[in-house]
C-alpha cells in the first residue's frame, strides 16, 4: 500500500460515516454523467464513491489547515507574551527608533485600542557622546581629503560626509567663503587665484542635546481626552518623559501606573493561526463544490475523445460488413481486438470502444441485437452515436447490403466533420500562438532597433 493511501484512509472512512450518518442527493445529471464516465460499474457504488472522494478531499484539506494553524499557534503563540517588568528592549546605538505596538490592561481589564509607542535607540551618555566626538574630529580630515594631498593646497573638491562609520551623530559643514567653496566641499570655478586663498571650513556635529564644532583651516587654490484616549495619552506622555530622562539606558521603561491604576502590557495576539484555520475552511468548501465543475469536465473530454473515434469505428465496422461478416460479428470483432491491445498495454482505455464492449456483453447475455444497439447510442449520450445505435437497430431486417450502403455514406460523412474539427481546431491553436508570437516579433524589432539606435549616437 502507498504512503499517500495510508494517509488518505483515515479521511476515506471519515466521509464514508458522514454519507452512512447524512446520505448525499443524487441529481439525474450526475447520476447520468457518473454512469458515461463508468460505463462498467453499478451506478449506485459510483455515486457513493463520488460523494467518498469530494467529502475526504474537503477534510484532508480543512485538516491541513487546522494543523499549520495549530503549528503557528505553538510556534509563536496565540496571545501576546506579557511584559513582565514592563520594559521594552531598545535598538541599539545607530539603528534608529523603532515603534511597538502593545495591548493595554488596567486593573486587569484590556482596553479596546492598542497603545503605538515610539521607541527611541539607545543613547550614548555623555562621556560616550564627548569620546565619540573626539574620534569623530581625530579620522575626519583623512576622510574629506578626497583626491588632494593635504588641506595646503586643495585643488579639487572635499569630500564632506554627513556621518561617519557606524557613529549615530550628525554632521554638517559650514563654509566662511562660499565664493571659494560651499558647505558640500564643491570649489567654485570662478576662483582662479593661482596663489590660493586660505579659508576656514567649520564642521558641526550634533547628537541630540549634545553639540560640538571644529575648524579645519585650508587653502584654496584655482503636534481635553477622555476614556481610553486619555489613558493612552497618560502613558504616551510618561514614556515621552522616561525616553528623555533615561536615554543611555538598556531599556525603556514604561509607566506601570497612572494615578492609582495599574498598568500592564503585552504583544498583540498573532492573527496568523485564525487566518490559516479559516482559509482552510473556504478552500475545503471551495474544493468540494470545484469537484461538481471537474466532473462536467470530464463528460466534455468523454465527448470530445469519442467524436474523435467515431470515424475510425464507422470505417472498421464499413470494412467487415463489405467483407461479409455479419454486424454482430464485426462488433465483436472490434470489440475483442481493442480489449486484447488494452490487456497487452498497446492502447490506453477508450470510452466508445468501452461502450461497444458492453454491448457486446449484453447480446452474449441474452439481449436482443437490436436492443443492444439502440441502447448503445443512447447510453453513449453523443448525438452521432445516438444516430449509429438507431441506424444498426432499424437495418437490421433490411439485410447487410442495404446496411453497408448506408454506413460507407456515414464513414464518408464522419470523417468530413473530423477534417472540420481538425480545421477548427488548428484556427484555435493559431489564436492562442497570437500572443507568444507578437512578443517574438517584438523581441525581434529591438534586437534589430536598438543596435542601431545606439551607433548612431556614438
Amino acid at each position: 500500500m502507498k504512503i499517500v493511501d495510508i494517509i488518505q484512509k483515515p479521511f476515506y472512512r471519515a466521509a464514508k460515516f458522514i454519507l452512512d450518518k447524512f446520505p448525499a442527493e443524487r441529481t439525474e445529471d450526475m447520476v447520468r454523467s457518473l454512469r458515461m464516465l463508468n460505463p462498467s460499474e453499478h451506478t449506485e457504488g459510483l455515486a457513493r464513491k463520488y460523494y467518498e472522494k469530494r467529502i475526504a478531499h474537503s477534510i484532508m484539506l480543512a485538516s491541513g489547515g487546522i494543523l499549520v494553524s495549530l503549528l503557528c499557534f505553538a510556534a509563536i503563540g496565540g496571545s501576546g507574551e506579557i511584559l513582565k517588568d514592563s520594559s521594552l528592549m531598545r535598538n541599539v546605538y545607530g539603528q534608529g527608533e523603532k515603534t511597538e505596538e502593545l495591548v493595554v490592561r488596567v486593573d486587569g481589564q484590556k482596553l479596546k485600542e492598542r497603545l503605538v509607542i515610539d521607541v527611541d535607540e539607545r543613547h550614548y551618555s555623555e562621556e560616550e557622546t564627548d569620546k565619540v566626538f573626539a574620534d569623530i574630529k581625530k579620522r575626519i580630515p583623512k576622510e574629506i581629503l578626497g583626491e588632494n594631498r593635504s588641506f595646503e593646497k586643495v585643488e579639487n573638491n572635499l569630500n564632506l560626509v554627513s556621518s561617519l562609520g557606524d557613529y549615530p551623530v550628525e554632521i554638517s559643514w559650514l563654509s566662511d567663503s562660499y565664493e571659494l567653496m560651499d558647505s558640500e566641499g564643491r570649489l567654485s570655478e570662478d576662483f582662479d587665484d593661482p596663489s590660493g586663498r586660505k579659508m576656514t571650513l567649520t564642521m558641526l556635529l550634533d547628537y541630540y542635546e549634545k553639540h560640538d564644532e571644529m575648524e579645519i583651516p585650508i587653502t584654496v587654490y584655482p503636534k481635553k481626552m477622555l476614556g481610553e484616549d486619555e489613558t493612552i495619552a497618560e502613558i504616551r506622555r510618561e514614556t515621552r518623559k522616561s525616553n528623555e530622562r533615561n536615554g543611555a539606558s538598556e531599556k525603556l521603561k514604561l509607566p506601570e501606573k497612572i494615578g492609582s491604576r495599574k498598568i500592564e502590557y503585552s504583544y498583540p495576539e498573532s492573527d496568523l493561526p485564525l487566518t490559516i484555520f479559516v482559509l482552510s475552511l473556504f478552500a475545503s468548501i471551495g474544493i468540494y463544490f470545484a469537484k461538481e465543475k471537474e466532473l462536467k469536465q470530464e463528460i466534455e473530454k468523454r465527448e470530445k475523445q469519442m467524436i474523435c473515434d467515431y470515424p475510425e469505428i464507422v470505417s472498421k465496422l464499413t470494412l467487415l460488413l463489405s467483407a461479409g461478416m455479419t454486424l454482430r460479428g464485426a462488433f465483436e470483432k472490434i470489440s475483442s481486438e481493442y480489449e486484447y491491445a488494452l490487456e497487452q498495454g498497446r492502447t490506453a482505455s477508450r470510452y466508445a470502444y468501452d461502450e461497444m464492449m458492453i454491448t457486446v456483453r449484453q447480446m452474449r447475455s441474452g439481449k436482443s441485437e437490436a436492443a443492444a444497439y439502440q441502447e448503445f447510442g443512447t447510453r453513449s449520450g453523443v448525438a452521432r452515436y445516438n444516430k449509429l445505435g438507431s441506424l444498426l437497430s432499424q437495418n437490421l431486417k433490411k439485410g447487410s447490403s442495404a446496411l453497408l450502403s448506408i454506413m460507407e455514406y456515414e464513414a464518408r460523412d464522419a470523417f468530413e466533420d473530423r477534417k472540420a474539427e481538425a480545421r477548427k481546431r488548428g484556427e484555435e491553436a493559431g489564436t492562442k500562438l497570437l500572443l507568444p508570437m507578437g512578443m517574438m516579433l517584438m523581441v525581434v524589432m529591438i534586437i534589430v532597433i536598438v543596435p542601431s539606435v545606439l551607433s548612431f549616437g556614438l
